[in-house]
This record gives C-alpha cells, structure tokens and sequence, in this order.
C-alpha cells in the first residue's frame, strides 16, 4: 500500500468514484487483503468519527432540558450561618472540665492501696518473740488498715527498751518523739 492507495479509499468510502476506476478499485479491494483491511479500518474510522463529533437531535433537546432546569439542580438555599454566642462556648468547657474532674476524681484514691504492695513478716515468722501487739501490729500492716496498726506499734515501742531495737525502729521512734 501506499499514499495513492489511501487517497483511492477517501475517495472510494466518500462516494466519489465511478465507472471503470470504481470497477477497478472494488477488483483490487477483492484480491487485496491489506487493501480491504485499511478500507475497513477507515470505514469504522469515519462512522466512530461522525457518531462522536456530529451533534445529536437528542442530545440537543437534553441540552435543552438541563439548562431549563439548572436553577432546580444546581441551586442551594442559603443558609445564614448561626454564630454561637461566647458565653455557651465558655459554659461547655466549664461542664467539660467539671465532668472530668468528677469522672475522674483523683483525691477519692487511696494511693497507699493502688500503690503499695509492701508486706511485713510477722515477727514469728522472722523467728522474734511472740508478743501480741507486734503480731496484731504486722497483721493490720498487711491488711492496709495503717492507722489501726500505729496503736500497736506504740505499746510495742514503749515496752521496749531502746537497745533492742533495730536501728531503723529507733530512729522512726526518735522522729515521733520530736515532733
């Protein structure tokens, strides 16, 4: 093929051949399959080209119908916006705040029982003597009732003499009695 033959299949596909060149090139267009296939492929060239580019009596009249009802589509009702006043704002925060602090409630926790995992040995099992009020004193330490146990730590230290203390009683019992 070449440039002659494109021009044969414009002219051939436009209607504008006849008698013997029209013969003659139909004869080649059934002995030649390149020929015939370059005629096809111009021919749906031309149809898809025309569907595409040429305007359509529908689509005119859709054309029509959308502009007639653009302002029902495309319109929005404005809407003033509603600008919220500073004291409801500063009373929201101040409801904020104060459900938090209460949900929260930090001074409602008793740090000693969310923290403190200490226990004391009681002094029978540290192979000491078996007095009552040490015995008492260690078992409401391990059950976190630290204010009941100050009592019994008190006779305790009071019943005895200061050299046979551990270092570390003596000196707690020295803070006490300084305050």
């Amino acid at each position: 093929m070449n440039a002659l033959d494109h021009e044969l299949i414009d002219l051939y596909l436009a209607g504008e051949m006849d008698g013997e060149a029209l013969q003659q090139f139909e004869q080649r267009l059934s002995s030649e399959p390149s020929l015939r296939k370059a005629s096809d492929t111009q021919r749906e060239l031309i149809v898809s080209l025309r569907r595409d580019l040429y305007p359509d009596a529908n689509q005119a009249a859709f054309l029509r119908t959308l502009e007639k009802h653009r302002h029902d589509i495309t319109h929005i009702p404005h809407m003033k916006a509603q600008r919220v006043p500073g004291w409801v704002i500063a009373a929201a925060s101040v409801a904020a705040i104060i459900a938090g602090t209460l949900f929260l409630s930090p001074w409602q926790k008793n740090l000693y029982k969310e923290f403190v995992s200490i226990s004391m040995n009681a002094p029978v099992e540290r192979g000491a003597n078996e007095r009552a009020e040490l015995q008492e004193a260690a078992a409401l330490f391990n059950d976190s009732e630290y204010a009941a146990a100050i009592p019994c730590w008190t006779v305790h230290w009071q019943q005895t003499p200061p050299m046979r203390m551990p270092a570390s009683t003596a000196a707690f019992r020295y803070s006490k009695s300084i305050k």
